[in-house]
C-alpha cells in the first residue's frame, strides 16, 4: 500500500451519534478509465489487506490526520456546523482488520 490514502470515507451512523466515541474508516479503491480491464484487482486488494494488517495503527493515525485536515479546510460538507465540529474531535480508532 502506498504511503497515503487516495480516498477517505468515514462511517458515522445517524442513529446513536450522540453516544459514539469514534468513527469507522472505510478504505475505498476506485477504478476508472481502464484500458485493459480489472484482472489484477483481487491481487491488488489482497496486497492492501496485508499492508493494513501489518500497519493498522499507522493507517488509523493517517486517516485521522487527513479527516481533521479536510474538516479544517471545509472540504467535508453536508452536516450541521455542530456535527462537523464534533466529527473533528472523534478519533479514528475503530479500525480492525478481520481475521
Amino acid at each position: 500500500m502506498r504511503d497515503r490514502l487516495d480516498v477517505l470515507g468515514v462511517y458515522w451512523p445517524a442513529a446513536g451519534r450522540r453516544f459514539l466515541k469514534d468513527v469507522a474508516v472505510a478504505l475505498i479503491e476506485v477504478k476508472f478509465a481502464l484500458a485493459g480491464g480489472i484482472e489484477g484487482t483481487a491481487d491488488q486488494v489482497l496486497g492492501y489487506y496485508c499492508s493494513l494488517e501489518a500497519n493498522i495503527e499507522a493507517v488509523a493515525s493517517g486517516a485521522q490526520e487527513l479527516l481533521r485536515q479536510e474538516l479544517r479546510l471545509g472540504l467535508i460538507t453536508g452536516a450541521s456546523k455542530e456535527a462537523l465540529q464534533k466529527l473533528a474531535t472523534l478519533p479514528c480508532d475503530n479500525i480492525t482488520v478481520p481475521s
